[in-house]
């Protein structure tokens, strides 16, 4: 930020041809791609201490597996509680104030913590002190988790998708848009880059994109531009627009915005004088962003939780790498039978006096145990979060019998009982509609899958789903605000 490399990725994002391409055509899973990518070179680019840096991807699943479980922070059921990396990006308390962002007028509490102190809304502003200094964001500590994160919804997003077309409609009107909107203020517009949280939001986003890629064609497969595979592109726009193909250059323009008397037309990213250094060195077509292990020194892979492994296990969702789903179940429930009559040992730290002074060894021991603790609580919340998937797949699997059909009906289950236990399903907001140009048609999954249960067009088969969540959470409810269905 403090360079002023960070506003001139998102002046890039919010160009209007680029936006365009990213958010209303099938570019959308290769465009983020490529951008983060080149943010990461950004990052890497800062000094040697950075060169091996890599942008984390927010797990909101595994967080979301907090929030039911109940095992946010201070026992809290807001994104902010609930999320570590929110509150490690600063958080979302701050004075109520707008700020003009490349043409955009986007008001929330403007965070001052870091990174956010060093933030500048304008590569025209030449003195810093005329900086904003801070970021506006949505109040993520009073926002109730949305519907929408569990490893159902997951499974059917993935093992349903007929496609790169529909895979990519599904990530991006999926769990993307739901957190987006959940965020709100900048993050709830196309100027949302200016929140270093979108790097990574879009970082999982480029994680659903290679799970899928890698369970549909597996991880060897050859980027090619002749013949290409449905599963590996496909063409798909919005209404009225233009939709790139497979050979196609990705659009990635930089121009602040147009009423400022500078600027005439955009620049090609990797023409432009501060950004070429971080394109210039990826490819530019979208076919050879198919394998990220064909990306020669910007390969890269994920280190993923047991969660989504798990998921990765299901044939259904994952056909190059999955067994059918008996098998799965079978062999995942032997294996939690077996760790519950094990006992966990946790070996701790000397206290001998050649560790040094004894304030020095105290905070040592209070932060070895309290990362022990951390990690203690993660094992727990997965393995929960594991449990109670599998009991609802077997029990959903007597419907009839497939695995298409236990994940559907578990992803109902899901939904259902977001709806009861918080006292609502979110829809989207006004303001985020208009900033990403969707019709009144257009709600989240989980909303629109609980107003069919309740107009009677589909229904959850799983008799006796509420007392499978009854024992599992033994609770009836869990705090949080009501929303708009």
């Amino acid at each position: 930020m403090q360079r002023g490399y960070h506003i001139l990725f998102t002046e890039v994002a919010s160009e209007k041809a680029s936006s365009t391409e990213f958010l209303r055509t099938c570019g959308f899973l290769y465009w983020n791609r490529r951008f983060v990518l080149a943010y990461e070179n950004m990052l890497r680019s800062l000094g040697s201490k950075y060169a091996c840096l890599t942008i984390p991807y927010w797990d909101y699943f595994a967080d979301y597996a907090r929030f039911v479980e109940n095992k946010c922070e201070n026992g809290g059921a807001s994104l902010e509680a609930c999320s570590p990396i929110l509150r490690g990006l600063g958080g979302s308390q701050g004075a109520a104030r707008s700020v003009t962002i490349n043409g955009r007028t986007i008001a929330g509490n403007c965070v001052t913590n870091a990174p956010a102190k060093s933030f500048c809304e304008s590569s025209t502003i030449t003195n810093s002190s005329q900086c904003a200094r801070c970021i506006p964001r949505g109040n993520w500590a009073s926002k109730t988790f949305p519907a929408g994160f569990g490893y159902a919804g997951l499974g059917v997003a993935l093992g349903e998708a007929n496609g790169f077309r529909d895979v990519t409609q599904r990530i991006q009107t999926g769990t993307h848009n739901a957190i987006h909107n959940a965020l709100s203020s900048v993050l709830a517009s196309y100027v949302s880059p200016a929140d270093p949280v979108f790097f990574s939001i879009h970082a999982t986003v480029d994680l659903l994109d290679q799970i899928y890629l890698e369970c549909q064609l597996g991880d060897d497969v050859v980027p090619t531009d002749k013949n290409v595979s449905r599963w590996a592109f496909q063409q798909c726009v919005y209404k009225d627009e233009v939709s790139p193909t497979a050979i196609s250059n990705v659009t990635q323009l930089w121009m602040v915005d147009s009423s400022y008397p500078t600027s005439k037309t955009p620049i090609r990213a990797e023409d432009h004088p501060a950004l070429s250094q971080f394109f210039k060195p990826l490819p530019s077509k979208y076919w050879q962003y198919v394998n990220i292990n064909k990306l020669g020194k910007n390969s890269y892979q994920y280190d993923r939780d047991d969660l989504i492994l798990n998921m990765q296990s299901y044939g259904f969702v994952c056909p190059k790498r999955g067994a059918p789903i008996t098998t799965v179940l079978a062999s995942t429930m032997a294996l939690m039978e077996t760790a519950n009559t094990e006992e966990i040992s946790v070996e701790v730290g000397s206290n001998s006096e050649t560790e040094g002074p004894g304030i020095s060894r105290e905070l040592h021991q209070m932060q070895t145990n309290s990362f022990e603790m951390e990690q203690q609580e993660r094992v727990y919340v997965q393995e929960q979060a594991i449990d109670l998937l599998e009991t609802t797949l077997v029990d959903a699997l007597d419907v009839d019998g497939t695995a298409k059909t236990a994940f559907t009906q578990a992803e109902l289950i899901e939904c259902q009982y977001h709806y009861d236990t918080v006292g609502g399903v979110e829809d989207y907001s006004s303001v985020f509609r208009n900033n990403y140009g969707l019709s009144p048609y257009d709600h989240p999954r989980c909303w629109e899958l609980v107003r069919q249960m309740q107009t009677g067009n589909i229904e959850i088969r799983v008799d006796n789903w509420r007392s499978i969540m009854d024992d599992h959470f033994n609770s009836s409810s869990i705090d949080g605000s009501s929303s708009e269905l």
